[in-house]
């Protein structure tokens, strides 16, 4: 089976580079809040990396002059936000592809979405659970590195095994 697959919250090259070698349709990188990664970092990483769309998912408190700052120097191609963002970004911005974080239709980004188009939220990492439930979209949020290890000494072994018991790997 083809998954449609969403990295969130990449940190660093570990997370990107692993999200690349699964052959992720997106890859989501935190921007709005202070601990989140800037433009320069972000494109560090992504320039790294081919593939995947980058996508930037927005904190609700992210204003609109913000978001076009991050659009005008990334190559942006989807959005996750919520209907009040995306209603003020549609007019604004090309050829963007939004994953709406509520409502129903449409590609949504939910762990209760209703929409087909859903791409749902994994809390654990049970490859049975996806092919038993037939699930063809779906998400999974990148590990941080543990104190006093470098993002490249990441251990992504249950990452692994959880793509090659899908059989993407």
């Amino acid at each position: 089976m083809d998954y449609r697959i969403k990295f969130n919250a990449i940190r660093d090259l570990a997370d990107a580079r692993f999200a690349a070698s699964v052959m992720a349709e997106w890859m989501g990188f935190s921007v709005g809040k202070s601990t989140d990664l800037s433009i320069p970092q972000i494109l560090e990483i992504y320039n790294w990396c081919s593939g995947p769309k980058l996508t930037l998912e927005l904190a609700k408190e992210l204003d609109l002059e913000q978001v076009m700052t991050y659009c005008n120097a990334l190559q942006v191609e989807a959005i996750e936000c919520n209907l009040v963002q995306k209603a003020a970004l549609e007019g604004r911005l090309q050829n963007i592809e939004y994953i709406l974080t509520e409502g129903d239709s449409g590609l949504t980004h939910r762990t209760h979405g209703k929409s087909q188009e859903n791409i749902l939220p994994l809390l654990n990492l049970v490859a049975d659970d996806i092919i038993d439930a037939d699930i063809e979209q779906f998400s999974m949020t990148c590990f941080e590195a543990k104190p006093n290890q470098e993002a490249g000494e990441k251990d992504f072994t249950l990452f692994y095994d959880f793509f090659e018991a899908l059989g993407v790997l």
